[in-house]
């Protein structure tokens, strides 16, 4: 069980429990189907983007978690029920602003709620709860919030709502009649307003749907992450394929054709020359599989952490990330015919307009680098450069912490600069469009190749890795989910999400089969006992405490053994160096003038005693660290109130400069 420190120094662990009460919010646009045959794809496009943005925007506001977005309906989970009510009819208040500022889009929309226990399990949630919230959103009217008498008994009466008794309805494959109430606000008739705006005729009821809510790894994270439902009735079900393997999936169905056990962790994934090449970034190789029966045919020793690969002029490019190089493969003997150096610490690579195209993560730059003779231009970028796409258009190169931009191969100026979403880490070009895989939160950003613009973003997941187009679906491997999921491109529709068991690592396509490399399980690691030795001077500190281990060796320690509200990503090569969220469920929101850092905390962590873990004891864990280690002090002289904690250690008091906002 992962452990960390509560800050008297005592342990806990991140263990959660399986069951959690929770209130789920559905809300489903009403005439959907009918708007898009009526106006056309475009304009559906712009109808979902629109409620996309509003629903994140009020959710995120009220606390809430987006755990699916798909064009026309969206999931959404509180941890309170009051916050889920309050969201529910502020939703709704926004779609009739929307919809009056803007009727040619209307967002006539029919939300759901319920709450109640909700099982976490590998690859989602099960419970009653996400059944009946779906049933309601069903019944309810455009403009309608109907909500079980379950929700309203946890929420009590709130200010500027009204409750309005519906009686007991009777759904479907649900025995008992259901209490339903509907939630409106006190001053505005939303369905009325909406009326005008609603389609007809009127829709045939919704079929039930099976949520199905991706849940993150409790040894890395502590709480729900993003949800990604759906496996289609003509779908396969799970399938287990083991520790560090490369399966082979029919791209129209997902089903499996074959697999093959890899010899170590795979990486980066490329098809080429009648073969698959997998990467192993944990070691100095690069394994072969024939793309035809996936049998292992040959492993070819390159650089340090070999991070990317690319196939072009006849040859297959490895970037290795722990020696600053480029290897050239020769598929024809296998062997390595040259190598270059590129950049301090390469990433992505792409092979187009006769060049190489190299992300530099570390080096903060994009190198074009002639296969030749290995010289190499520099294209300086403010960000962590991760991914990069050769295309008609140019370079395109995903760069953390939030922005694609594009280059031109031919001068190398930078003509477009597009926000995309947190932390984009893979892009490619497929069905006319660019595709952004943003791992922080766990969304794909589809752009307009011509303009950058963006066309959509589609919730898929926690922690995407890479994508590839196969068959008529975009397909994604979703890493902290232990899934890969297949995106309709004509409708922007998680059609598929399939559980594989194990870290969804890479995927590459040939053709119709789509090739999935998987690492091991983050669930095969929990348990056990970590047991810390050292040859030199390291326990000849009086304490790991970490008030007052104040030593490179020590911090070693603690780096290993104890979370922080962030953390550099605990993974070889480039990304090593990228900072993510930790005990916080996001980086923090820095004001303006950079001297306020606002972390929102996971919800659901605990100590081993059982005890909650509060927004108050990180202001205490520093208040000790001041108090027991005076000469350290410098390092929090900028928080409001240090110097008195000096000057009256017995009263030290940060609140002043520590707020501590916490959510009923």
């Amino acid at each position: 069980m992962a452990e960390t420190n509560q800050p008297d120094g005592s342990r806990r662990d991140r263990a959660h429990h399986d069951v959690q009460i929770r209130t789920f919010l559905i809300a489903d646009v009403r005439g959907w189907t009918l708007f898009t045959q009526e106006r056309g794809d475009e304009a559906a496009a712009k109808l979902a983007a629109k409620f996309a943005d509003v629903v994140r925007e009020v959710v995120d506001a009220r606390g809430g978690d987006l755990l699916e977005l798909r064009g026309d309906e969206a999931m959404c989970v509180f941890s309170s029920a009051r916050e889920a009510i309050r969201s529910a009819v502020d939703l709704q208040v926004r779609f009739v602003e929307e919809t009056l500022d803007q009727p040619e889009l209307p967002l006539t929309v029919g939300i759901g709620l319920d709450a109640g226990e909700a099982v976490a399990v590998q690859g989602g949630y099960r419970g009653g709860a996400l059944n009946l919230a779906a049933r309601l959103c069903g019944q309810a009217r455009a403009g309608e919030v109907l909500a079980s008498r379950e929700v309203t008994h946890l929420a009590r009466r709130l200010d500027g709502i009204r409750y309005e008794d519906r009686g007991a309805l009777t759904f479907k494959n649900i025995p008992d009649p259901v209490e339903v109430v509907r939630v409106a606000p006190e001053e505005l008739d939303t369905v009325e307003r909406l009326r005008p705006f609603t389609p007809t005729p009127p829709l045939p009821p919704k079929r039930s749907r099976r949520w199905i809510v991706a849940v993150a790894v409790a040894a890395v994270l502590a709480l729900v992450a993003i949800a990604i439902p759906l496996l289609g009735s003509d779908a396969p079900g799970p399938i287990t394929l083991g520790s560090n393997a490369v399966t082979r999936l029919d791209a129209a169905d997902g089903s499996v054709e074959s697999t093959t056990s890899l010899r170590q962790r795979p990486g980066a994934t490329v098809t080429g020359f009648g073969s698959v090449w997998v990467a192993y970034p944990d070691g100095r190789a690069v394994e072969r599989l024939d793309a035809g029966d996936g049998t292992r045919t040959d492993t070819i020793e390159v650089g340090s952490s070999p991070s990317g690969i690319a196939i072009g002029h006849g040859s297959v490019w490895v970037t290795n990330a722990g020696d600053g190089t480029v290897s050239r493969i020769d598929p024809e003997t296998g062997i390595v015919t040259e190598e270059f150096r590129a950049g301090a610490s390469p990433s992505g690579i792409a092979v187009g307009d006769g060049a190489l195209w190299v992300a530099d993560g570390v080096g903060a730059s994009l190198l074009r680098i002639d296969p030749a003779s290995g010289r190499s231009d520099v294209v300086e970028l403010d960000g962590q450069p991760t991914s990069v796409a050769f295309t008609e258009d140019g370079v395109w190169v995903a760069v953390a912490p939030d922005e694609v931009v594009l280059v031109d191969p031919d001068d190398l100026s930078i003509t477009l600069t597009q926000p995309t979403g947190a932390r984009p880490t893979a892009i490619v070009r497929a069905f006319d469009s660019i595709w952004v895989a943003n791992d922080l939160d766990g969304t794909i950003t589809r752009l307009d190749p011509s303009t950058g613009n963006e066309q959509a973003t589609i919730a898929v997941g926690d922690g995407p890795a890479s994508i590839v187009g196969a068959g008529e679906r975009l397909w994604i491997a979703i890493e902290h989910d232990d899934a890969v999921v297949a995106i309709d491109p004509g409708t922007n529709d998680v059609e598929r999400q399939l559980p594989v068991g194990a870290t969804a690592a890479s995927v590459a396509s040939t053709g119709e089969s789509l090739w999935l490399a998987v690492g091991a399980s983050a669930g095969e690691h929990r348990g056990g006992t970590l047991a810390i030795s050292s040859s030199g001077t390291l326990f000849d500190a009086p304490s790991l405490d970490p008030a007052i281990a104040y030593d490179p060796e020590t911090w070693r320690v603690l780096t290993a053994t104890n979370d922080g509200l962030v953390a550099y990503e605990r993974v070889g090569g480039p990304a090593g160096a990228s900072l993510v969220p930790d005990l916080a469920s996001a980086l923090p929101d820095v004001s303006a003038d950079g001297l306020t850092y606002r972390f929102p905390l996971r919800e659901g962590i605990r100590y081993s005693t059982g005890d909650p873990v509060r927004p108050e004891d990180f202001r205490r864990a520093i208040e000790r660290a001041v108090l027991l280690h005076p000469a350290g002090l410098y390092l929090y002289s900028a928080i409001e109130g240090t110097s008195a904690c000096t000057a009256e250690p017995p009263t030290c008091d940060l609140s002043d400069g520590i707020e501590v906002d916490a959510r009923s």
